[in-house]
């Protein structure tokens, strides 16, 4: 979340780490959680959010991908 913020601020051209880019980096965040297919009901069943467990629409293209 750090380096997402300081990346967004830096884009900006901005000498500092504003909400704003807290406010980017979450968003991104969420974004990738909900591509991959990753839910609330899930992480709160199992204890934890796998991100390297890929079960959503990106993940399967990728995965194609990467295979041939």
């Amino acid at each position: 979340m750090i380096r997402l913020s300081t990346a967004h601020a830096k884009m900006r051209m901005s000498k500092s780490v504003d909400a704003v880019d807290a406010s980017v980096a979450i968003d991104i965040m969420r974004f990738v959680v909900e591509a991959e297919g990753i839910t609330t009901s899930k992480a709160v069943e199992t204890g934890r959010a796998d991100l390297n467990k890929g079960e959503g629409e990106y993940y399967a293209q990728s995965s194609q991908w990467m295979r041939n």
